[in-house]
């Protein structure tokens, strides 16, 4: 089964809108230092497509889930009327701003209630990385968000872990170039590189998988997904595309590679090649991760396995889908 038309437009295109904060979360604003993230925003708010190009830079690349990158204005200007009407009746909150000189991280959760022209409500956390040229405005930006989940509260597939709203005081964080801030970076580019990530979480750690709506404990359940990725992908690597650090918090923008020669729980082995993407904010004190929150772009595994963008498919993260 796959999802409809404007769900996919949703987990690919930006989906900045005005309206009223979702229930219980509150509107944060984007801090200045995020120039052209935040007037990305502002045109959205406005629905004001050619103050969105404005704050595009020309070679601009725009990359979703299930989706070919959009390069240049022209792409994105060609798709802007489209992606406006997908949003009639979609309320995005700001969350979470973290900041990095150019890198800019937006966490939000996106909703729509239920009226009589749309039968099917939904509430989804997701997050956009961007990367700020030199003149502030978007070089690139990825949207992470799992259509996965807004097909299941929609009633298209049936699976009991759906994306859950992002749990955290709404603000923003820039990085002020400190030696805590470096001393995190470094600790945990290390443990990707040495596949030691797994020891860098705090036994009690609270690890929150967003896009599955599950929760997890420590460093035990790191390990246990792990090995449930590692059957169903033996060659399976996690390689980090982008990664900086805003006060406690460090962000990673990952791709995970490999070839499904093994079993996903009930699913036989495909044999095919994978690379999807996902994005994690950890939370440091004292050198270890006491919190964790995920972004998993698990309907681009489902896709690249020929299931199609709303199969489930049991074992990628931290919740069985």
């Amino acid at each position: 089964m796959t999802t409809r038309p404007y769900l996919t437009l949703l987990a690919g295109l930006l989906l900045f809108t005005s309206g009223c904060a979702t229930t219980g979360v509150k509107a944060t604003a984007a801090p200045d230092a995020a120039r052209g993230a935040r007037d990305v925003f502002a045109a959205y708010q406005a629905r004001n497509p050619d103050a969105l190009l404005a704050a595009l830079a020309d070679d601009v690349v725009v990359s979703s889930p299930n989706a070919p990158d959009r390069v240049g204005k022209d792409a994105v200007k060609t798709q802007t009327p489209e992606a406006m009407k997908a949003l009639e009746g979609v309320t995005l909150t700001p969350v979470r701003w973290l900041v990095a000189g150019d890198r800019v991280l937006l966490e939000w959760v996106a909703s729509r209630e239920r009226t009589d022209t749309k039968p099917a409500a939904f509430k989804v956390s997701g997050a956009t990385l961007f990367v700020l040229a030199a003149d502030g405005k978007v070089a690139k930006m990825r949207h992470h968000v799992d259509a996965l989940s807004i097909a299941a509260q929609e009633g298209l597939v049936h699976v009991s872990a759906r994306s859950a709203p992002l749990q955290v005081e709404p603000g923003s964080v820039t990085a002020t170039s400190s030696a805590a801030e470096s001393q995190s970076l470094d600790a945990v580019r290390a443990a990707y590189e040495q596949g030691t990530l797994a020891a860098l979480f705090a036994e009690d750690a609270a690890i929150e998988d967003l896009t599955s709506g599950q929760s997890a404990k420590g460093r035990a359940a790191v390990e246990a997904a792990a090995a449930r990725l590692k059957t169903g992908f033996p060659d399976f690597q996690l390689k980090p595309e982008v990664a900086f650090a805003a006060g406690p918090f460090v962000v990673v923008q990952r791709v995970v590679t490999g070839r499904n020669t093994g079993p996903l729980g009930p699913l036989a082995p495909t044999g095919r090649p994978v690379a999807w993407h996902a994005l994690d904010v950890y939370e440091l004190n004292g050198g270890v991760i006491t919190r964790a929150w995920v972004y998993a772009d698990r309907s681009e595994a489902a896709v690249q396995l020929g299931l199609g963008s709303a199969a489930p498919i049991p074992g990628l993260g931290y919740g069985e889908r």
